[in-house]
């Protein structure tokens, strides 16, 4: 296991999760199912790669939506992620158009695995949860309802207010 996994492993542990490791995957760990404040199931990834000669050490977090978006939506939620995505730099939001999966990643790369520190892995571990989580009302509104992307949009202009 890498060290950035290992700390990364440690500090969720010291906040009370019990991450799990992946099968196929050595540096990577899951914590699946976490709940939320506006909604749970979701399943986060975590994967880490230590520096090398030939290599950068990196930190990826990503969550998984907890539903699959219907095929007959796809193509609005993906308008939308695609709106919220515009000038963002911290996390990057997608949809798989096959399978309706919604997922938010967000990485780190350094020349040093000591520049990933917890102090940067702390903020980055529920960024890419917390931002799903942030937009999962808006999501269903899009899903359940007829309203349009900008209509959504427009509300939350208005909410941030």
């Amino acid at each position: 296991m890498s060290i950035i996994i290992s700390r990364v492993r440690e500090l969720l542990e010291k906040k009370g999760f019990n991450p799990i490791n992946t099968k196929n995957v050595e540096d990577q760990i899951l914590l699946p199912g976490v709940n939320f404040k506006n909604g749970g199931g979701y399943n986060l990834i975590f994967n880490g790669r230590d520096f090398s000669n030939d290599n950068l050490a990196a930190f990826i977090s990503l969550t998984a939506f907890p539903i699959k978006v219907p095929l007959n939506k796809r193509e609005k939620i993906s308008k939308f992620l695609n709106a919220i995505n515009t000038g963002g730099l911290a996390s990057w939001l997608a949809i798989n158009m096959e399978e309706g999966e919604i997922i938010c990643r967000s990485g780190l790369f350094s020349k040093s695995n000591d520049a990933i520190s917890e102090d940067i892995i702390d903020p980055l571990i529920f960024s890419t949860s917390g931002r799903l989580d942030n937009l999962q009302p808006y999501i269903m509104e899009l899903i359940y309802s007829e309203k349009t992307v900008e209509d959504i949009l427009k509300e939350m202009s208005q909410t941030a207010k």
